[in-house]
């Protein structure tokens, strides 16, 4: 068979295998694809679930740390010792709130008006007002604290009652230290909100009272609609919705505000953690993820459902079939047009070659092959008419040789300067600097700052375990490599020549130099710091002891129950106005009462009356 046909017949195979290969990638990637999208959309769910999670537990969070402010923590110790000077708190809680619910006019409530007066309230006002100018809304609607009896103690609102401690929440909270309540409406602020109630300890583990937060549940929403903008894929809805199956949110409010959608078919679907599924009546994919916990902060159950139109979604899909098939018909006219140039530039090349070499083979050796292509026939002819031209062409030539040894050197050079800069630096740090091999536990380099603290030379201390006389832990036992702990600004200690403790603040990071496997150990000694802290601890002690040696008057106080004496320590009778004076530091005036003056002068207790009245 002649090349002519032998080439017709592979450019048109060539054709078949490229409609062939567009069939069946259009089939594979069809399938691929999709999975690739729907998981992109699951993935940016969960994502957003993440987001929402981390959100709600950075306002948590904030909250948390609050319950260690000293001014909160004071208020609720004051607070707690008022009440329990009351004979019977229950009752007095329940007199003062039947009082507080009777009063619908914060400006006759009195005792609200003095809370709302006190240092605790006008922290907590601060507090949600730097975070109402920080983000430009109400992030926290309401903020109230109250002591351990359930009676508030400090507020930035009108509260619905005044004790709290028979709430569900309350009582959560101060049993499991944490009370998260689902999505509810909130009177006293007009709004929906999660409440955060966090039992504030002291520092023996005692309840000192609780903080109850109300979070605004407009930033999730807002959260959530920032997110749909932002989606690569147009998104028909966003519902996120309580466990239960009631929306919460809806952003096209084709569902309201909690509606129960627990019977409907794509909620009843959505019941992993995360997913998908399509709704071939409705012609619509869903993607979900339940919202997870964080920490402390257990999940609420609620689930993010995206709902996507099918065509929106798989609008690449469709477009990667339709380029599929242009592909192929661009192709299949390029390789019509290609295989009648080719033909024809090979085959008179061709014919031209084969007289030349029947022109050699008749003995004429000055037969020269016409060059007419700079193609592969081209160059096989003008290889053929002079032998070796191509040899210089494959040959290193002696200058780029040259070239290629000066820019090894250069860059030798360069490596030479960098490690001498590097050995600089790591032997002016005035902090102590170990390299130790992390397999053998030896020390392969030390600067002199850590030498100087070791009080021993670079000979002494290269080469040796770490573990004898650097690290007190022993051999099997690193708190790195062998228990998996993080040493990063701890206190540890560390042993000198002497074999004194000497306590640093100690960091350990892991490195690979080279392809080995290192330990880079930095510490500063932190003698003059403890020594310090040892000072601190002692004066604490000595004010302490002061401070016990104030007097006091406390305790069962013996009285005359007709004169009123009062008995003293030495068994001797006192005025009680000479004991109190001598005992609590109070000056007394003297006076007379209403009854008083009528018992004891009846000749003018009427005109001192009528004198008292006019005045």
């Amino acid at each position: 068979m002649k090349i002519t046909y032998k080439l017709i017949i592979s450019f048109w195979l060539i054709v078949v295998c490229i409609w062939a290969v567009s069939f069946s990638t259009i089939a594979t990637t069809k399938n691929k694809l999709e999975q690739v999208l729907i998981s992109q959309d699951v993935r940016l769910v969960r994502e957003m679930t993440l987001e929402i999670s981390h959100l709600m537990y950075s306002r948590l969070e904030t909250f948390m740390e609050y319950g260690n402010d000293v001014l909160l923590r004071t208020a609720l110790e004051q607070s707690n010792a008022l009440f329990a000077g009351y004979a019977n708190i229950g009752k007095h809680l329940e007199d003062i709130d039947r009082q507080w619910l009777r009063t619908t006019d914060p400006s006759e409530n009195m005792l609200f008006k003095d809370l709302m007066a006190n240092e605790l309230s006008e922290e907590l006002r601060e507090k949600q007002e730097y975070y109402r100018e920080r983000y430009g809304t109400d992030l926290y609607t309401e903020i109230f604290v109250t002591n351990k009896y359930g009676a508030v103690a400090g507020l930035t609102n009108l509260t619905t009652d005044y004790r709290q401690d028979d709430e569900e929440w309350w009582q959560q909270a101060n049993e499991n230290g944490l009370y998260i309540s689902d999505l509810q409406y909130h009177e006293s602020v007009g709004g929906h909100s999660l409440d955060f109630a966090i039992r504030v300890s002291s520092e023996q583990g005692d309840s000192l009272g609780i903080l109850k937060v109300a979070y605004n549940f407009d930033e999730i929403i807002r959260l959530v609609a920032r997110a749909q903008g932002e989606e690569d894929h147009s998104v028909i809805d966003y519902i996120l919705v309580n466990k239960k199956g009631l929306v919460l949110y809806s952003s096209t409010h084709r569902e309201r505000f909690m509606d129960d959608i627990s019977q409907k078919e794509f909620f009843r679907k959505a019941s992993a953690s995360s997913g998908y599924f399509i709704l071939d009546d409705e012609d619509k994919l869903y993607v979900y993820a339940e919202i997870p916990g964080t920490r402390e902060m257990h999940g609420q159950g609620w689930v993010l459902i995206a709902g996507h139109k099918r065509a929106d979604i798989f609008e690449p899909v469709a477009s990667l079939r339709e380029k599929l098939f242009a592909f192929a018909l661009i192709a299949t006219v390029f390789v019509a047009l290609l295989s009648a140039f080719v033909i024809q530039a090979i085959s008179i090349p061709l014919i031209r070659l084969k007289d030349a070499v029947v022109a050699f083979g008749s003995g004429k050796l000055d037969k020269k092959i016409p060059v007419l292509y700079n193609d592969e026939i081209g160059e096989v002819a003008t290889a053929f008419n002079s032998m070796g031209s191509k040899l210089e062409e494959t040959t290193v030539s002696r200058d780029s040789l040259v070239e290629e040894i000066a820019e090894r050197k250069w860059l030798e050079e360069k490596i030479s300067e960098s490690e001498k800069r590097l050995t600089g630096i790591f032997n002016s740090m005035l902090s102590g600097v170990m390299i130790i091999d992390e397999e053998s536990h030896k020390i392969v380099d030390v600067n002199p700052a850590a030498l100087a603290l070791f009080g021993m030379s670079r000979q002494e201390v290269i080469g040796r375990h770490c573990h004898t006389f650097i690290c007190p832990a022993q051999k099997g036992a690193c708190p790195v490599t062998d228990m998996g702990l993080a040493v990063d600004h701890s206190e540890r200690t560390i042993l000198n020549q002497q074999g004194e403790e000497i306590p640093i603040l100690k960091s350990v990071a892991k490195e690979i130099i080279n392809g080995q496997r290192y330990l880079i150990e930095s510490f500063v000694d932190i003698r003059d710091r403890k020594k310090i802290e040892q000072e601190k601890e002692v004066l604490i002690g000595e004010l302490q002891e002061a401070i016990a040696q104030v007097k006091t008057l406390s305790g069962i106080v013996p009285i005359c129950m007709h004169c009123k004496n009062i008995r003293d320590d030495k068994g001797y009778w006192n005025k009680v106005e000479q004991f109190l004076a001598e005992y609590s530091g109070a000056q007394f005036s003297h006076g007379i009462c209403d009854d008083c003056i009528r018992e004891h002068y009846p000749e003018v207790a009427e005109d001192v009356m009528k004198a008292k009245s006019v005045a």
